[in-house]
């Protein structure tokens, strides 16, 4: 169980890192107008909101993700390994 949890968090751990880049990706194409005008002066709140909505989303995503695997290894374990 130990190594399949290992997969499990391996998977994890490039899935986070795919997310967080293309969150970031997106949000400089969603919020580009801003970008464009409002750069200069307030390029530090833009950052801070931008780390702030990835943490939210990736604390929603560790959730689902997190959850969903649990299910998936409990029900493997205790359906498919059954003595």
């Amino acid at each position: 169980m130990q190594s399949l949890i290992r997969k499990v968090f391996k998977i994890y751990k490039y899935l986070s890192f795919i997310f967080i880049i293309g969150f970031y990706i997106f949000l400089i194409i969603d919020d580009y107008t801003f970008i464009v005008e409002y750069w200069r002066t307030n390029w530090l709140e833009y950052i801070a909101f931008w780390t702030a909505y990835v943490l939210v989303y990736l604390v929603a995503f560790s959730i689902y993700f997190w959850g969903i695997s649990s299910l998936i290894i409990w029900i493997y374990f205790r359906i498919f390994l059954r003595k």
